[in-house]
């Protein structure tokens, strides 16, 4: 019998299996044989977990508790440098079990090593990954748990980025536009795209032949399950023999094959959403047995038992995902996610108030960074989506350091008064704002306005203290032509005496 031409588990590299453990969602335990020892990591639905006899499994329950992004990432750097080293000097094998989380500690999100390793290249190397400058690049609109995650633990920048590639772009103009260095911008493109946050077209359009995408595909099979199921089937075979001619065979197969790619689990095994185990296992022994590759030689196929061991790969995998109830759920959750529209629904209280709070403190994080210009953009979309008194405030904060943007600023900050924020630094703000732009009468009002909330404010008092000399100097200073034609426009025209 022709066996399944795929890697060995202990010749695939530790971040490939990561990877494919992390987009197939699988459960089990990887192991590693370094020269002192074996190491053990555990997943579950792809998510990483420690025994919690690991080394590292002191630091993962404080930071699971802090529920701290940039925490969480500088840790997932540490365990991706950690295992990059593994890979180096380790082999490797995977055993696809259920694992009991009682026992370990997690979930952490493999998707962070994945960005990781996605980013450890030289620029050359991660522009050609990408598929050059002139390749165009766009949020994916339809994510994946896994991805959803990862959106909420991106860094500041790469936030920023993932929001501006709403509109598409090729990555000639990102480079362009961007106020972030190129290595920068390359190395988040990398990220987002691990991540499934973004998808990178080539210039020119796809061939019109290629067949739509529509189906969910289930998650991929491990090559070792795979083979224990090609054993079991090629035994019935060898006792029950397929009755049917090959040219009737190679038509059916052709058929599978031309739309088993759009095809979700149910449609693949040509049974409902309702049935059973034991009508699941029927269709898919019906489609194993036809689908595998013991019949490559009989029936002459021009691609050899390849496109046998893809089918047959998929209806066991659709098999997997249907037979046991667990994982069904999980599989029928991933389902009606995708079949959602996410354009015509409407974001709930709570996730436009968490939503705009992500935003509020990458934008902290990046004013701490002195990067004001993309801190504006996210404060705006703050605001937006749920305006706070406290987003307003840094908003001004972030305007107030371009000259050019201080009435900006001056009315962010008057929003936040206008929401009810009541703390005095605001009006110390105000006050120091219209200062700058010489509009000392209202200066003076806020100035007294923070003395009259706290008065022993010590900035307040310097401020009334500045204005008053600046008055005095007025009084003694002669006016100015311009000035006394001001003060006559203000005032109007003068009325006749009687």
């Amino acid at each position: 019998m022709a066996h399944l031409p795929v890697p060995r588990t202990d010749t695939e590299s530790l971040r490939d299996l990561v990877r494919r453990i992390y987009r197939g969602h699988l459960s089990g335990v990887v192991e590693v044989a370094l020269g002192e020892g074996r190491r053990r990591l555990h997943f579950v639905d792809g998510d990483l977990y420690f025994a919690s006899d690991h080394p590292l499994a002191g630091a993962v329950a404080p930071l699971l508790e802090r529920e701290n992004a940039a925490e969480m990432r500088a840790f997932m750097a540490r365990v991706a440098f950690l295992l990059a080293g593994w890979d180096d000097e380790g082999r490797v094998s995977f055993l696809p079990v259920e694992s009991d989380t009682a026992d370990l500690i997690g979930p952490l999100p493999t998707v962070l090593l994945v960005m990781e390793w996605a980013a450890a290249q030289d620029e050359e190397g991660l522009l050609a990954a990408l598929g050059g400058e002139e390749a165009r690049v766009e949020t994916t609109p339809r994510r994946e748990a896994g991805a959803a995650a990862a959106a909420r633990l991106l860094d500041p920048h790469a936030a920023t980025l993932l929001a501006r590639l709403s509109r598409p772009g090729s990555i000639a103009d990102l480079l362009r536009q961007s106020a972030s260095s190129r290595s920068r911008l390359l190395t988040d493109l990398a990220r987002l795209r691990a991540a499934g946050l973004v998808h990178v077209a080539s210039s020119s359009p796809p061939p019109a032949s290629s067949p739509p995408q529509t189906g969910v595909a289930p998650p991929p099979v491990a090559p070792d399950v795979l083979q224990r199921f090609a054993e079991r089937i090629g035994r019935d075979l060898a006792g029950r023999p397929l009755v049917l001619d090959a040219d009737s065979h190679r038509s059916r197969l052709a058929d599978q094959l031309t739309h088993a790619g759009g095809q979700t689990a149910y449609e693949l095994l040509a049974v409902s959403s309702s049935a059973n185990e034991a009508e699941v296992h029927e269709a898919y022994q019906r489609l194993a047995r036809l689908a595998h590759p013991h019949h490559a030689a009989r029936l002459e196929l021009a691609g050899g038992d390849r496109p046998l061991w893809l089918l047959f790969e998929q209806a066991t995998a659709a098999y997997l995902a249907l037979s046991q109830p667990e994982r069904r759920r999980r599989y029928d959750e991933r389902l009606a996610g995708m079949s959602r529209p996410p354009a015509t629904r409407t974001p709930s209280g709570p996730e436009r108030r968490n939503l705009a709070r992500s935003y509020y403190e990458r934008a902290e994080a990046l004013i701490d960074a002195e990067d004001f210009h993309f801190a504006i953009e996210l404060l705006k979309q703050a605001v937006h989506t749920h305006p706070r008194p406290e987003y307003y405030v840094l908003l001004g904060r972030a305007q107030a350091k371009n000259p050019n943007w201080l009435r900006h600023a001056l009315d962010s900050y008057r929003k936040a008064l206008d929401l009810g924020a009541e703390d005095p630094r605001i009006s110390i703000a105000l006050g120091r704002l219209c200062e700058e732009m010489e509009q000392y009468d209202e200066a003076r009002r806020h100035y007294e306005s923070a003395l009259g909330q706290n008065p022993a404010e010590p900035d307040a008092r310097a401020g009334l203290a500045r204005l008053s000399v600046r008055t005095a100097d007025e009084v003694d200073r002669p006016r100015s032509w311009l000035g006394t034609l001001l003060d006559r426009i203000k005032k109007g025209p003068e009325r006749p005496t009687e």
